[in-house]
């Protein structure tokens, strides 16, 4: 089967990076809990509107736009094991972000330093991924924020294996349609969804 996985959010920690960045900046004393939004500008950080305004927008521009801290990022627990027992079993792994496409080349890097089999990556920063899905022929996709997924609904109606919303501090208050989308904890549920046994 052909698998679809987002990048960040999923596969990459990026939160920790980023709360550990804020907390270190601004004396604060957060976890990835703080994120309660997709949105960075839409969370609070503090009781300053105007600071967490700043704070967002320093994040954005210190870690996510940042080539050296998005390298320090470090893949959530079992990926690695998951992906390479999905591989074994002969799936194809594709990986689809909304990173900017000038990240191509350090996305592959961080894949390769922390041996995460890939068969191809694709950045979709337009906001391409339902069709990216589409042409792919996608059996199964999981991503992290709820628009994504219903991008992949909108230009491909059959998911062989389901579209998937991992739950994160940020999607938990988000409503999705439990006839299209299917919520999970962890990866090791990503194994029983598609079937395999005996891991």
């Amino acid at each position: 089967m052909n698998l679809g996985f987002d990048i960040d959010g999923v596969v990459a920690d990026l939160a920790t990076v980023m709360v550990d960045h804020i907390n270190k900046e601004y004396s604060l004393n957060h976890t990835s809990d703080v994120f309660q939004n997709y949105y960075l500008i839409n969370n609070k950080y503090t009781n300053n509107d105007k600071l967490n305004l700043k704070i967002a927008h320093d994040v954005k521009e210190k870690v996510i736009d940042n080539p050296e801290a998005l390298m320090k990022i470090k893949p959530y627990d079992n990926v690695r094991k998951i992906l390479l027992i999905l591989r074994k079993s002969g799936h194809q792994l594709f990986f689809i972000t909304a990173r900017n496409s000038s990240f191509y080349d350090l996305t592959i890097k961080w894949f390769r330093k922390n041996k995460i089999p890939f068969d191809k990556i694709f950045m979709a920063e337009n906001g391409e991924k339902g069709l990216l899905g589409r042409v792919l022929n996608l059996d199964f996709y999981i991503d992290d924020f709820h628009e994504h997924l219903e991008d992949m609904y909108r230009y491909k109606k059959r998911w062989h294996k389901g579209l998937i919303l991992f739950n994160r501090p940020w999607n938990s208050n988000v409503y999705v349609d439990a006839n299209k989308f299917t919520r999970l904890d962890n990866w090791e549920e990503v194994i029983r969804i598609i079937g395999i046994k005996n891991r």
